[in-house]
């Protein structure tokens, strides 16, 4: 027995000394979750009694928690426990991710995972995925653990220094993550080096987003501050990527002291946040913003100390470290209150492995090396890798280190344990830790200069790939601040290695001509400021650099994508060895801009993988971009318009023509879907967890929105595979949805059976039955006016199955026709619709089908809900499918305008006309405002989709209507043609828009829908309840959304709308930055709105009894929802992402759509033609748009029409155009 105080110990002491000081708070926006020490001591104690009945002293048990101090909890209760816990991340996100999480369940031999009650249902889909992998590990809910067990009944457990206290799986950024055995002693001793070292107390608040699965966030950010007694505030990882300003407001909102991150999230913070942003932050209290866990870069810390030094950052606040998983976690930092030390060293002395201060008149290459800090506590050493000489100061080797914060070894691998944890230097001392980094002792300062294994030796020089990738970024703008992965490659199996360097770049709208120049240029430029040769430049799109899940590039596995030929490449530069060796004819070489693969597809993680499905060559090559990157939802349309071809060419099988050919023939477009499969487009139906394209609702809103312009008779049919399976997605079982995914990559069509013959929409009276068999289900019954009834393979059917259940008495059942006993199914003859005359509606009827019991889709009874909230994404969706129609007709009507002579001149010339187009214009930017920020929310604000939800899918179809209308008045008779104008498009386009307004769910019902809602929604407003944040990334249009959390779906918008109940902040900023006609148009909106509200507080109404003024004030509800999804918009992105569009060139299209909604809200006629100043100065973007094949949209997506001006603008009318940069 020794006198060693164990965390545990020491964090039971502290509950006993302070028990009512806060110990962990958890923010997630505006709230927060907050423990004191004596509440987080009695958690654990709970909880570890409860684990004590299901593990012994010593097991492992993986700890996977989402967002909250549930994390905190389970790592404790194992502690507390006896137990050994395993951080990793909670499964459900990317697909290699989660493959990790398996391999170490496997490794670690674990029985049990502790997650919390939100995350539960994710691990065991999880679990039940890999049950072949993991048997017999199950989860449980801490939360149950703690209220199972008896705190009281506790005994604390007796450790000593060297007994295995938690594993840490490294991120692997050069090799397969591996256990480091963190002991109880390690643990403790290295706590106290980052005490002793930067004078931390417990009289200190830490902040941090870091997740818990990464060592600096679980030491340095969790239980540092509990261990020295302080509070730890924490936000998630995920709310930082996608608001990074969320953090500093964090720091400054508890005046936190400390707070550490990776350089890249400094790096984030100063060159994408604005002024806007962060006008008002206290930064004075962060004294110890310490940066590590990958290399420093010296700009970094300069700009983020000017950009912030208004906020009250003080330059000596910034303190680079050193530190890895081996060695618990610290092994050197800089001194509070010092300047970082950057030492301005000869590039060419370094590559040659000497540290030396360049000369100040030198010319040669001069390269900023950022000190690491001292080492103290601990002995480091820089060693020869080779001989295991201890170098000299100022010489390059490999850093060793030895002390009690060494960590044991790696789990379950002895060899590597001893390689790399029982070194010996030359002289026979040790044994040390072999980190594999690279660096130098210079006047006491660490100096890290890479990695061992990614060093690059040409012709005897010592080259860090992090050198290079920063030269890369200073190339050329178009790298802009995009990461680059730079590695050493053999071709040929030489052993002389040529430098790859792969780059991101934003290609949007940028000529593979182009591509190639600057693949070509930055090589040869490259190899100039490095004075060696460069065998490569690979360019990729944003987000094709992997990361380890704590931010560091991954440059071992890019260098396997590049010599795999798995890299899916805009251009590529290369030697003629490298292309000999890994590349066959036809590959990268001739990449386009959209990119394509050269090989199968994207192993890590990729569709052809997951999907088991490979690729065709024709498929497109359009990829989402993961977070962080630049994000461009309108990539796939603009590649689905290059790969379809224009429209207007009846010639090709999606064509204007032939689909008005189809349609009167009341055929459905099987050519035209089959070349939609073939183009790969249902890998975008398919969710990326689940293995498909899909990473947001706005790319697929997007995709509708193309498909409707040119056809909804094909959007409907095709798209609605993904309403079909949203339910599997939402609640399916892991191996359900897997099956399901592979399922819809290779092109099979599923429906959703809901309505029936007798009961229409009132799903409650659905009469289909399903009862329980020996084996499963047994359905009978009908389900009718069905869409893809009868091309469905497979079909999502609702049924009754608890006779007397109410809401709770229905279930969901994927049936697989094909797996159906002959003479148990029939399909119901097609019903002849009015518009969408070739759609496939019709019904399917089940006598006695059996069906197996994994068919059942989520829990029994939930079938309902599951539906109910698989509508909240679709029927946000669907305002898309009006956005393309509105686009055509008006498309339609300004091409007749323009070329059809009135009175001696152009029809557009007429004021009416003119007035007509603006209109229609204006309504149409209104309707894709509100769908844009809708569409955005089903991500940033999902609690609150329920209403939004129904406001966009009554509002965008209706205002479609009117505009479509208004546009009929324009053309006269010829809108009613069917063959001889436009190709009939018009009058088809007009009776198949008004198909939108009544599926997944009635303009009636999704009015009801709010009305049911009232009263959360008046108290919201009224009480300015309104997730800001969440607003601001809805409205952003410059990032991609975080992933669709679909346990946060809710039947009712508890509360409120943000988008509304941020009006009044909105209407303010406005008013500062606005012209004063717009401003003016603001302030109206916001009165109309509190007037709307106090309507929507005054309604009384039952179910049965719904007055017609509830029906008014619901849709004037709507309209205000419009005007403020428009402002935020504004706000948000006035000279941002979508400047490449002529609407951002002034505020002519946010006056113009107030002053259509506020007409709209108030209903008076404007006799004084107050909108039509704001109106007229919206007509040049309209024609601008036109003129060059753009989409009318508040976005910049060029469409496949040949439209010259030349050819639909008359001689005498005049060109209207935007400003040069629109040119391209």
């Amino acid at each position: 027995m020794t006198d060693f105080e164990s965390f545990v110990s020491a964090l039971r002491r502290r509950a006993a000394r302070k028990p009512a000081h806060g110990a962990v708070r958890f923010s997630t926006g505006p709230a927060e979750e907050s423990l004191t020490y004596a509440e987080l001591d009695r958690a654990a104690r709970s909880a570890a009694q409860w684990l004590r009945g299901r593990v012994a002293t010593g097991d492992r048990v993986l700890v996977s928690c989402g967002p909250g101090t549930g994390f905190l909890r389970a790592f404790l209760g194992c502690l507390y426990a006896g137990a050994v816990p395993v951080p990793v991340p909670l499964p459900g996100g990317f697909g290699r991710q989660e493959a990790r999480t398996t391999a170490i369940a496997a490794d670690t031999g674990a029985r049990l995972v502790l997650t919390d009650a939100a995350g539960l249902s994710a691990v065991e889909r999880w679990l039940e995925g890999e049950r072949t992998a993991l048997a017999g590990i199950t989860a449980a809910a801490v939360e149950s653990a703690e209220r199972a067990g008896d705190a009281e009944a506790w005994a604390e457990h007796t450790v000593e220094p060297d007994e295995l206290c938690f594993l840490q799986y490294t991120s692997g950024s050069t090799g397969e993550p591996k256990g480091v055995m963190v002991p109880h002693g390690a643990l403790v001793h290295n706590l106290r080096l980052m005490r002793d070292s930067h004078d931390w107390h417990g009289g200190m608040t830490w902040c941090s987003w870091l997740p818990a699965y990464h060592d600096m966030g679980l030491i340095a950010m969790m239980l540092a501050p509990l261990y020295l007694g302080g509070t730890a505030v924490l936000m998630s990882a995920t709310e930082f990527l996608k608001r990074p300003v969320a953090w500093l407001r964090l720091i400054a909102r508890h005046k936190a002291d400390i707070s550490c991150a990776p350089n890249f999230a400094y790096d984030l913070c100063a060159r994408r946040l604005t002024e806007e942003q962060t006008a008002g932050l206290d930064l004075s209290h962060w004294r110890y913003a310490c940066n590590g866990a990958e290399p420093v870069d010296a700009a970094t810390l300069a700009r983020f100390a000017e950009r912030f030094a208004g906020a009250g950052f003080s330059p000596h606040s910034l303190l680079p470290g050193y530190g890895l998983a081996e060695s618990t976690l610290y092994v050197s930092g800089t001194p509070v209150d010092e300047p970082p030390t950057v030492l301005r060293v000869d590039t060419g002395a370094l590559a040659g492995g000497l540290v030396t201060e360049a000369e100040s008149r030198s010319g040669g290459a001069v390269q900023e090396l950022v000190s690491s800090g001292v080492v103290r506590g601990l002995d480091v050493r820089v060693v020869d890798a080779d001989t295991g000489a201890v170098l000299p100061d100022g010489r390059v080797g490999e850093i060793w280190i030895r002390g009690d914060s060494v960590a044991l070894g790696y789990w379950n691998r002895p060899e590597e344990t001893e390689r790399t944890f029982r070194a010996v230097t030359a002289d026979g001392t040790g044994p040390f830790l072999r980190t594999g980094d690279l660096g130098a002792l210079c006047d006491g300062h660490l100096y890290v200069t890479g990695r061992l294994k990614e060093m690059i030796i040409v012709h005897g020089r010592n080259l860090y790939p992090h050198d290079i990738e920063r030269e890369l970024r200073d190339l050329d703008p178009a790298f802009g601040d995009l990461p680059a992965a730079v590695f050493a490659s053999c071709p040929g199996g030489s052993v002389a290695e040529e430098i790859v360097a792969v780059q991101e770049v934003h290609s949007r709208g940028v000529p593979a001509e182009t591509l190639a120049t600057l693949a070509r240029t930055a090589r040869a430029r490259l190899a100039q400021r490095l004075g060696v040769r460069v065998g490569g430049v690979v360019l990729v799109k944003p987000g094709r650099i992997q990361r380890t899940t704590s931010g560091k590039i991954r440059r071992t596995l890019m260098r396997a994508l590049f010599e795999r030929a798995e890299l899916i490449v805009l251009n590529e530069e290369l030697s003629p060895e490298l292309r000999a060796a890994f590349r066959t004819q036809g590959d990268a070489a001739d990449a386009t801009p959209g990119g394509r693969a050269n090989g199968v597809g994207n192993s890590a993680g990729g569709v052809a993988v997951a999907c088991g499905v490979g690729r065709d060559a024709d498929e497109m090559r359009v990829l989402s971009v993961a977070e962080g990157g630049a994000w461009d939802p309108y990539a796939l349309g603009r590649e689905l318009e290059v790969r379809l071809g224009d429209p207007g060419d009846g010639r090709r099988a999606f064509s204007h023509r032939g689909s008005a050919q189809a349609d009167r023939a009341e055929e459905f477009p099987a050519d035209v879907c089959r070349e939609l499969d073939a183009l790969g487009l249902p890998r975008w139906f398919v969710p990326a967890p689940f293995g498909g394209e899909l990473r947001s609702a706005e790319e697929l809103s997007q995709l509708i929105r193309i498909l409707a312009r040119r056809d909804f008779t094909v959007a409907l049919g095709h798209a609605k595979t993904y309403l079909g399976a949203v339910s599997v997605w939402l609640a399916g079982r892991s191996e359900q949805a897997g099956a399901l995914a592979a399922r819809v990559c290779e092109g099979a069509v599923v429906s959703l059976a809901l309505t029936e013959r007798a009961h229409g929409s009132d799903l409650l009276a659905g009469e289909l039955r399903a009862e329980r068999t020996a084996g499963g289900w047994r359905l009978d019954g009908e389900k009718w006016l069905i869409n893809n009834a009868g091309r469905a393979e497979l079909v999502c059917v609702l049924a009754r199955a608890e006779p007397d259940g109410g809401s709770r008495g229905f279930s969901l059942f994927l049936v697989d026709k094909a797996r159906l006993a002959p003479g148990t199914w029939r399909p119901l003859p097609r019903v002849p619709t009015h518009g969408v005359r070739g759609a496939d509606i019709s019904g399917v009827a089940f006598d006695g089908a059996e069906l197996p019991a994994d068919a059942l889709v989520g829990a029994e009874g939930e079938g309902l809900e599951i539906v109910l909230k698989g509508f909240q994404v679709t029927r946000t969706l669907c305002s898309a499918m009006s956005l393309g129609m509105a686009d055509h007709a008006l498309r339609i009507a300004t091409g007749f305008s323009r070329t059809h002579r009135l009175y001696g001149r152009p029809l557009a010339h007429l004021p009416h006309a003119a007035r007509t187009l603006a209109e229609a214009y204006a309504d149409l930017l209104a309707m894709e405002a509100a769908s844009l920020v809708a569409t955005r929310s089903v991500h940033t604000l999902t609690e609150e989709l329920s209403a939004v939800s129904a406001v966009v899918k009554y509002l965008v179809p209706t205002l479609g209507d009117e505009v479509i209308g208004a546009l009929r008045g324009l053309l006269g008779a010829r809108a009613m043609l069917v063959e001889d104008f436009a190709d009939g498009a018009f009058q088809k386009l007009e009776r198949d828009h008004r198909i939108v307004g009544i599926f997944d769910g009635s303009t009636a019902v999704n009015l009801n829908s709010l009305i049911n809602q009232f009263p959360v929604l008046a108290r919201g407003y009224r009480k300015g309840l309104a997730d800001r944040d969440g607003v601001t990334a809805a409205a952003r249009l410059d990032g991609l959304p975080p992933e669709l959390d679909h346990d946060r779906l809710t039947l009712y918008a508890r509360a409120g709308v943000s988008v509304v109940q941020s009006l009044p902040e909105a209407v303010r900023r406005v008013k500062e930055l606005a012209p004063p006609s717009v401003a003016e148009r603001a302030v109206r909106l916001l009165a109309l709105a509190d007037e709307v509200h106090e309507e929507l507080a005054a309604h009384r109404h039952s179910a049965r009894a719904v007055p017609e003024a509830a029906f008014a004030s619901a849709s004037r509800y709507a309209l205000v929802y419009a005007g403020a999804a428009s402002l935020h918009l504004w706000l948000e992105n006035r000279g941002g992402v979508v400047a490449d569009s002529p609407l951002w060139h002034d505020v002519a299209w946010l006056d113009a759509v107030l002053a259509r909604l506020l007409h709209r809200l108030t209903g008076t006629p404007d006799l004084d033609d107050a909108d039509g100043p704001a109106l007229d100065a919206l007509l040049p973007a309209l024609h601008t748009q036109h003129e060059r094949g753009l989409l009318f949209s508040l976005l910049h997506c060029p469409l496949a029409e040949a439209t010259g001006a030349t050819s639909s603008t008359p001689a005498d009318h005049p060109t209207l155009t935007a400003s040069p940069k629109d040119a391209a």
